[in-house]
């Protein structure tokens, strides 16, 4: 196995750690930006990996977490009227 591969292992491998620590402190908090990182983390997966199968996971996993990124903003839109 070349150094490049082993690396890109590792770091595919980091990555999916990290989302996983992320999805569990999401839905402790329910914070946007924790979704959005994962959302970019899957993004950075799809954008680096060749194979279609695990490729076509991490775009709808990416997909789903923007889209609660998406709704977590626009639920805490501050309405100034009411202040």
């Amino acid at each position: 196995m070349s150094t490049h591969s082993i690396r890109f292992y590792r770091d595919r491998d980091l990555i999916l750690s990290a989302n996983e620590q992320l999805e569990q402190i999401y839905f402790e908090q329910k914070n946007a930006c924790i979704a959005l990182s994962i959302s970019r983390n899957y993004q950075i997966l799809v954008d680096s990996y060749v194979d279609i199968t695990n490729k076509n996971q991490w775009k709808m996993r990416a997909k789903l977490w923007w889209d609660l990124y998406r709704r977590e903003k626009s639920s805490k839109v501050i309405d100034y009227n009411l202040i």
